[in-house]
């Protein structure tokens, strides 16, 4: 700094200019950190130089972007290098399942192979039994006609108009002839046929493994893997899979794996929200419908024997009590309970909409229960109600009441005054039978 105090005013100047164009030249040759070190010297001799701060800013500007752009370049390299890493793994990954399950496969194959291999020549002996045995009644049939036909010429020997005889024994032998020729024939025919049976049912067999065979792979490869579609593509190819049979097929693995997902999302009974969440996100990948979607939950309660909240239960009763009571009952499980006091009520319930349970009282004054059960059997209301699930309730707790409704088919009577536990059991129960009415 002391030797800078005894420079000129023009000295430092030219100094100045100087160091500028050496910081101009170091950025376009690319060398920042030496452009950098170069015009920082600048403040030396002019300490509040603005073309300085003007090329130090700018520098250190290029600096980070240069910087940003080779971290962005390492980051993106190690990205790809472990997604590289991870389609490696998944590919051996790939290779070692496909080659497990084409061994299961194969053996399985082997196995069912030999098994029907049995089968069809157990079958084809027995045919051929059969043929054989077919065969011999012919000839023995041929042999016994060519007896009497023998007969018949020793007689027409012995007879007076022995020429006349002679040619009626020569047509009757050529219609022998013909029908021998006949049945040969047929023979030959059905063994041709079963042939063909046999040939159309190996290929039917061999078509439908192929078939469960490329169902299988897709059960078993993951969707996310990179590269799948080219290698399903040459799958088909090998197992001669048509483009409407991949669809059908993709469309039936989406369907169980998502019937799996709510089987084990309501194992519990109860769906968690976080569950939820996880049916809607596989609903949306699976593209399933809402129609599908609430046909499918319905199904799987069922299965798991879950009451299904969604279920109209339609109760018929004249007393107004026990309507409030069943509905308040039912309510904390079903939010779709509909009530009516009396049958003509309930038909226009029914009109809007087909109920998956009705529960109803014996003794009304309009149409007994007995009578309203026996016309939805005899179809006066159409044939979707027919196949409702029917219960009765009534206070009459008499032996030949329970008779008539086991002879009418109804096997669940509940004898009022009913808890909320024996009802709520009942309903469950019947819901868990068969599968609600479509409407």
């Amino acid at each position: 700094m002391a030797g800078t105090a005894t420079l000129s005013e023009s000295e430092r100047k030219e100094r100045v200019s100087m160091l500028l164009r050496n910081t101009d030249e170091f950025i376009k040759k690319g060398d920042l950190e030496k452009a950098l070190e170069i015009i920082r010297n600048v403040y030396q001799y002019d300490i509040q130089n603005m073309y300085a701060r003007a090329f130090e800013e700018r520098i250190l500007m290029m600096i980070v972007e240069r910087d940003g752009q080779v971290i962005q370049r390492k980051v993106a390299d190690k990205e790809k290098h472990i997604q590289q890493e991870i389609e490696k793994k998944a590919q051996i990954e790939i290779n070692k399942r496909l080659k497990e399950f084409y061994h299961q496969w194969e053996e399985e194959s082997k196995r069912r192979e030999d098994q029907e291999k049995k089968e069809i020549e157990l079958e084809l002996k027995a045919r051929e039994a059969a043929l054989l045995e077919r065969q011999a009644e012919h000839e023995q049939t041929y042999q016994n006609l060519l007896d009497e036909n023998r007969k018949r010429e020793e007689m027409a020997a012995r007879s007076t108009d022995g020429q006349e005889s002679n040619k009626s024994h020569e047509v009757h032998i050529e219609k022998i002839k013909a029908e021998h020729e006949k049945q040969i024939a047929e023979v030959q025919q059905q063994a041709l046929e079963n042939e063909k049976v046999f040939s159309a049912r190996e290929l039917t067999r061999f078509r439908w493994r192929s078939i469960e065979v490329y169902k299988s792979i897709l059960m078993t490869l993951d969707s996310s893997i990179a590269g799948l579609e080219e290698l399903l593509k040459s799958i088909r190819g090998i197992l001669d899979i048509s483009d409407d049979e991949n669809n059908e097929l993709t469309r039936s693995v989406k369907i169980d794996a998502y019937i799996k997902a709510l089987r084990k999302a309501y194992e519990g009974g109860t769906i968690k929200d976080e569950e939820r969440q996880i049916i809607n996100n596989l609903r949306n990948h699976y593209e399933i419908s809402e129609e599908e979607h609430t046909k499918l939950v319905k199904q799987v309660k069922l299965d798991l024997g879950i009451p299904d909240e969604d279920a109209m239960i339609l109760i018929i009763d004249d007393s107004p009590d026990i309507l409030v009571f069943c509905d308040y009952a039912l309510r904390k499980t079903y939010t779709n309970v509909k009530t009516a006091l009396s049958v003509d009520v309930a038909l226009e319930t029914i009109l809007l909409e087909m109920p998956s349970l009705i529960v109803c009282d014996v003794m009304m004054p309009d149409v007994s229960g007995f009578q309203f059960y026996d016309n939805i059997k005899n179809g006066k209301y159409g044939e979707p109600i027919k196949s409702v699930p029917f219960m009765f309730m009534s206070a009459c707790d008499d032996d030949y009441m329970k008779r008539i409704a086991s002879a009418q088919g109804i096997s669940t009577y509940l004898t009022k005054p009913i808890t909320k536990a024996a009802l709520e059991e009942a309903v469950k129960q019947m819901l868990s039978k068969r599968e609600p009415a479509a409407c």
